[in-house]
């Protein structure tokens, strides 16, 4: 579990927004040319129904360098090296104006750097799903205390996150979050993700609750960029070829609820 308290607001202005999918699996072996050449990628994929929109980020590097010239592609999309206006500099991204540019399912990322390496990752997007209750029902919590959430469930999914913040803090790197037990389709969130950091007061004001669909292993460095509320840690590297390495998966973001945490 993870609660950030950053107060640095992260810029989200675009030029367009952008999604994706989730890891699967990697096809094919790498090209070396008789060198020990390793490549090295950290990506992620968000689409969110809050924005709406869809964004990639993708950190692709050979020997540690990044590759700037490397053409990189989601299905028949190409992603642009150092996009203007993007939140994240010096990355490969893709960035459409609808959360559902991609269907859910399985999608294709290709890496075709130079003649040395050319390689793809077969990813799956979860589907969209919803909140479907709130605990406390009312939506309005007087002093420190649990509150819970239930949702549809995605399918292709393969972990869940539960995430909160307070409404004017969403999107800036701030806000608690934690992966859900199992395919559980609910979640508590405890009295400190509503409590003022150190102490016991309640942090009182409205908060956003969500719910994450999760496929693969996003790059949560860049979800802090990327969605309403980081990920609660990194998991572990999922491409693991004998020459290339690093990890890379999708987030769906549900259609937010709220929560009014007064004093007591």
């Amino acid at each position: 579990m993870n609660r950030f308290k950053s107060t640095a607001s992260v810029r989200y202005i675009m030029a367009g927004i952008l999604l994706v999918l989730g890891l699967a699996g990697c096809n094919g072996t790498v090209p070396t040319n008789g060198t020990n050449q390793t490549y090295q990628l950290r990506a992620i994929v968000t689409a969110d129904y809050n924005r709406p929109w869809t964004l990639m980020a993708a950190d692709y590097r050979r020997d540690n360098a990044r590759r700037r010239l490397a053409d990189v592609s989601l299905d028949t999309f190409s992603l642009q090296f150092a996009r203007p206006l993007f939140p994240i500099d010096s990355v490969f991204s893709l960035a459409t104006i609808s959360a559902r540019s991609f269907a859910a399912g399985s999608h294709k990322l290709y890496i075709v750097d130079s003649t040395v390496f050319n390689d793809s990752l077969v990813t799956t997007l979860p589907d969209s799903f919803a909140i479907t209750s709130v605990d406390p029902p009312s939506r309005l919590m007087r002093g420190l205390g649990q509150a819970s959430i239930q949702w549809s469930g995605s399918a292709g999914t393969e972990s869940y996150v539960i995430a909160a913040v307070l409404r004017q803090a969403a999107y800036t790197g701030t806000g608690y979050s934690a992966y859900a037990t199992s395919l559980n389709t609910a979640g508590t969130f405890p009295a400190g993700a509503f409590s003022l950091s150190p102490g016991t007061a309640a942090d009182t004001g409205w908060y956003y609750l969500y719910a994450y669909a999760i496929t693969g292993a996003p790059d949560s460095a860049y979800a802090r960029h990327l969605l309403p509320v980081p990920l609660p840690s990194q998991l572990v590297d999922n491409i693991t070829q004998t020459h290339f390495g690093g990890h890379f998966g999708t987030v769906v973001v549900s259609c937010r609820d709220s929560l009014h945490v007064v004093a007591q």
